[in-house]
């Protein structure tokens, strides 16, 4: 039987001065400079393009059939594609649900040019959250 593997994207709208509960001493100084950060409001996020899905799925998780979340901070370039992304939260630990995400955020993700306020994306920030799930 040939498994499919899900994986949900969602552009988190964050408010200006909001900050995340990282995961290790480098993000936390990083996340709480995002009040100094051009934070977009509920940015439309699509794929770019034709990707296999199972080759950003960890392995690890494969391998225990796992179903996982993460949340990554990303910037966003001239061309509207994700870099500079850093993990936020992953669960569960040791799967490496964050690491997939950053990989898909930089790799696949690109947002609309402008966000629900009508703000550029371009130049702005973004926290994005995926849910990864192994269907029975």
């Amino acid at each position: 039987m040939k498994k499919s593997y899900v994986l949900l994207i969602f552009a988190a709208a964050v408010a200006t001065g909001a900050t995340a509960e990282p995961v290790a001493k480098a993000q936390s100084v990083k996340a709480s400079t995002t009040e100094m950060r051009r934070m977009l409001r509920d940015p439309q996020a699509e794929v770019a393009g034709e990707f296999d899905w199972k080759a950003y799925y960890p392995q690890a998780a494969i391998s225990a059939a796992k179903d996982g979340q993460a949340t990554v901070l990303c910037e966003v370039n001239d061309e509207h594609r994700l870099r500079n992304c850093d993990v936020v939260s992953e669960a569960p630990a040791d799967y490496g649900f964050g690491q997939a995400a950053v990989r898909l955020s930089t790799d696949v993700t690109r947002l609309a040019e402008r966000d629900a306020r009508g703000a550029p994306t371009a130049g702005g920030w973004v926290k994005l959250q995926m849910s990864f799930k192994v269907p029975e």
